[in-house]
């Protein structure tokens, strides 16, 4: 039904001897425009929940513009210089223990979709907002996720955490 109505809407907008440009607009409003669900709950990313890391390597906490924005609104990375990275807002530092809270997939009204892992964390003035660890394709180098995947990131999909980044925090003695 959604494709028909695309259809008709596209039709319409050309019947009337509109510009192309206003078809974008109609595209936007049909696919409900940019949007984030929570998969939490779905398998494997339930299994994910609540597992606590122990960062192993300084991380910056930086705010993302354009093309990162479908990773995160902040991501933990090593990386400071990237296209897409604005503002660096803080550092969270080797040792520092984050826990798994939600798993999300950000959407475009483009289409393009994205996981995001949620994180909390201590040691670090920056508690307010989510912080992801990004774990798509989008940008390659940003990717914490190890196991081998296209651009193109598929529902159900497991994630793996690069060791150079995370290993699972001891269990206290």
């Amino acid at each position: 039904m959604h494709g028909r109505m695309l259809f008709i809407a596209l039709f319409v907008v050309l019947l009337n001897g509109c510009s192309s440009y206003a078809v974008v607009p109609v595209l936007l409003l049909l696919n409900g425009g940019d949007k984030i669900t929570d998969i939490s709950s779905e398998e494997p990313y339930q299994e994910l929940i609540g597992r606590c890391y122990e960062i192993q390597q300084d991380m910056n906490v930086m705010s993302t513009a354009g093309g990162c924005w479908i990773m995160g609104d902040l991501l933990l990375t090593p990386h400071q210089r990237v296209h897409c990275l604005q503002d660096r807002l803080g550092v969270l530092p080797k040792g520092t223990d984050i826990n798994i809270v939600a798993v999300t997939m950000r959407q475009k009204a483009t289409g393009e979709y994205c996981p995001q892992i949620l994180i909390e964390h201590s040691g670090s003035p920056i508690t307010e907002q989510e912080i992801s660890l990004p774990v798509c394709g989008h940008v390659h180098f940003l990717n914490w996720n190890d196991v081998p995947m296209t651009e193109w990131w598929a529902l159900g999909d497991n994630f793996e955490l690069k060791d150079t980044y995370v290993q699972p925090c001891q269990s206290p003695l």
